[in-house]
């Protein structure tokens, strides 16, 4: 995925033991437009020009355990598909009791403050649009 954004699913606790996969991929398996591609990874949403969001187990190992789950989002989806995309990488990281990190600006997001921002970027989108009319 050339043009992605990247997130990362970690423990808050750092040097804490790897947590299984069984129980996260249980729940994933509920939401029917996430599914397995690969051992490890899971692809979410129908791909377009963009591509498909990606969501990888960490590390890659043959084991049932991991240490993180790597996210990368198509750029453009962030906008398009932001509380769907948001909505999931949130949920899952609830789950597991891990935190969002942002490593492009080196940050834990909070749900609340991406949230607000999601609605205020459709708020802006919507009177950009009305001002076309």
């Amino acid at each position: 995925m050339d043009d992605a954004y990247r997130l990362i699913l970690r423990d808050p606790e750092a040097g804490s033991p790897p947590r299984s996969r069984e129980e996260i991929e249980v729940k994933w398996q509920r939401i029917p437009t996430l599914v397995p591609a690969e051992a490890g990874r899971y692809v979410f949403g129908v791909a377009d020009e963009h591509g498909q969001m990606d969501l990888c187990f960490l590390p890659e190992m043959p084991s049932q355990s991991f240490e993180r789950i790597e996210i990368q989002i198509p750029r453009a989806w962030v906008h398009a598909r932001g509380p769907q995309v948001f909505a999931l990488v949130f949920m899952t990281a609830e789950w597991i009791g891990f935190e969002v990190f942002d490593p492009q600006i080196e940050s834990v997001l909070q749900k609340d403050v991406v949230l607000q921002g999601l609605v205020a970027m459709r708020q802006a989108a919507l009177e950009k649009e009305r001002g076309k009319n």
